[in-house]
């Protein structure tokens, strides 16, 4: 039976499609031969891709190696291409401070529609240097670094300096950095100082609960010589975005630090971070990846007393329910508005 279906089917197949050459057909001369990728075919690949220049002109390498480039095709000119950006950018004559000129044109040359209330400008330092880079509202397009001072600090005059150098009240961005830099760009005194908030007047010298009186008056003047301003605000206090990543660091310290030392909590955070040590743990010394990875573990919950778990689910709900689902939904919220 399966030989006979077998037959049946190769004459089905046989009477439906004819393997005769058809006297009319002419077969393409160039269809078996190779078609070389020219400059402007691999140009736009490998920014499509968005290589580096030096993945790029390893790729155009290969390709020149396996004979699939035009002879005419460059592979060497990808090390210059950051040329094209370098008329954006002026730089001071002791070359320790570049900033860019024209920040529109710049994102423009990007490839990229420049909507300025859809970037964010980031503002932060290190030991040696002061750097201010855009970033996009949902990170969905490339960071972009607009100021590079070094030699300098976090400070009033030098912030100020970037500021005005790249013509932020032309674009009005909203701010996003730590609370050192906060303070700093609203003119208030640095340090453990009584009015430290640039949004209430939270007295931290305040004898009382801390955590019953939780009202205070709302900052609505920026007054120099009145609690604890000594300069004019560089922006809008309205323009800066709380930091979710160092709030959240902060209550997750807190809460470790609040721990018995003898207590079972403690030794169980001690065998998670065994690179950690007694003293940094003690003070609550974690990263975002560490607090994610606390977060997934069920076994330092059990470790945890019945009030130390009220706590600690208070605060994973606050850090998965706020900080990083409802905040994000808030701005893009915001955004649209």
């Amino acid at each position: 039976m399966l030989v006979q279906d077998t037959q049946n089917y190769q004459n089905h197949i046989q009477n439906t499609f004819t393997f005769e050459t058809d006297p009319d057909f002419t077969p393409s001369e160039t269809s078996n031969q190779m078609i070389p990728i020219t400059q402007q075919w691999l140009d736009e690949v490998l920014r499509h891709l968005n290589l580096s220049k030096r993945d790029s002109e390893y790729l155009a390498q290969k390709l020149k190696q396996n004979n699939l480039l035009q002879s005419s095709v460059k592979i060497t000119g990808y090390r210059n291409r950051h040329t094209i950006f370098q008329q954006y950018f002026t730089a001071n004559a002791e070359n320790t401070f570049v900033y860019c000129n024209d920040i529109g044109k710049l994102i423009t040359e990007m490839n990229i529609n420049y909507v300025p209330h859809k970037w964010r400008l980031f503002i932060d330092s290190s030991k040696t240097s002061l750097k201010a880079v855009l970033l996009y509202y949902n990170n969905k397009k490339p960071s972009i670094p607009i100021a590079y001072n070094t030699n300098t600090k976090e400070t009033y005059e030098s912030v100020r300096n970037i500021l005005e150098a790249v013509n932020y009240n032309n674009h009005k961005w909203r701010l996003c950095c730590d609370l050192k830099m906060i303070s700093l760009v609203c003119g208030l005194q640095g340090g453990y100082t009584k009015n430290m908030c640039f949004i209430c007047l939270w007295n931290t010298r305040y004898k009382g609960n801390q955590y019953q009186k939780r009202d205070w008056d709302n900052r609505h003047d920026y007054v120099i010589g009145a609690a604890n301003v000594i300069h004019n605000p560089l922006i809008s206090p309205d323009k800066v975005l709380l930091p979710p990543l160092h709030i959240k660091l902060g209550i997750f310290k807190n809460f470790v630090k609040a721990l018995p030392v003898e207590g079972q909590a403690f030794t169980t955070l001690r065998s998670k971070f065994p690179r950690l040590s007694a003293a940094k743990v003690k003070e609550g010394m974690f990263n975002g990846p560490d607090i994610r990875r606390l977060m997934k573990n069920y076994e330092f919950d059990r470790s945890l007393d019945p009030k130390q778990l009220v706590a600690w689910l208070a605060i994973k709900d606050v850090i998965s329910n706020f900080l990083e689902k409802e905040y994000q939904a808030a701005v893009l919220w915001t955004l649209d508005e």
